[in-house]
């Protein structure tokens, strides 16, 4: 299985950045990488996709041919609510948009490999994320409410979400356009408007 790798990044993140690629370049089975995508999230976007072609694409070696810097308003336009915590989310679950593969795995910019890993790390055999498990919080009901799922279905635990996480492209797509018909707003609008659809039932 090849999987495509996915991390926002913006300045504050270089140095972090710097030591990923080099992780990357030591840990990740290049049998199983199809692409290394960068989010450039910077609110100063030349100057960061000029220092990561010049001083860290370099860094990821035999990978480096594989990496693509992607400007983030390729994928969710910059305003002065689409900034923060909530973008970077954002463009995270709009990664299926400009990966390829069945699968891609979300990163953050802290995320250093440490020993090999290839797509086992992630998925079963069946297709089915491997991970740690929590209990279904209360808050989490009113998501699954709004993706239609019974109180009598809903699962006793779910995925504790901690990068790096694999995505399934066919789910986020699912879920972006079911957003766009039931609450009028993609992935992107709805996160990054966040604290306007707190009486929602998505956020019951």
């Amino acid at each position: 299985m090849k999987l495509d790798y996915l991390t926002v990044g913006y300045w504050g993140d270089v140095r972090l950045l710097h030591l990923q690629a080099r992780s990357m370049a030591k840990y990740l089975d290049p049998d199983s990488v199809r692409s290394l995508v960068v989010v450039n999230n910077d609110p100063m976007p030349e100057r960061f996709a000029t220092y990561f072609r010049s001083d860290i694409l370099p860094e990821y070696r035999h990978l480096a041919g594989r990496v693509r810097l992607v400007p983030g308003e390729d994928l969710l336009p910059a305003t002065p609510d689409t900034k923060g915590y909530w973008r970077q989310q954002a463009l995270k679950l709009l990664g299926y948009k400009i990966t390829e593969g069945e699968f891609f795995i979300t990163l953050d910019a802290k995320n250093i490999l440490i020993r090999r890993i290839d797509w086992t790390y992630f998925f079963d055999e069946t297709g089915r994320n491997i991970g740690r498990h929590r209990p279904l919080r209360d808050h989490l009901q009113g998501p699954l409410r709004f993706f239609g799922v019974a109180v009598a279905d809903m699962p006793e635990a779910v995925l504790d979400i901690y990068t790096p996480f694999g995505l399934r492209r066919s789910v986020c797509r699912g879920l972006d356009e079911h957003l766009v018909r039931s609450a009028g707003m993609d992935v992107g609008q709805l996160l990054c408007s966040r604290q306007t659809l707190d009486d929602r039932p998505l956020y019951e």
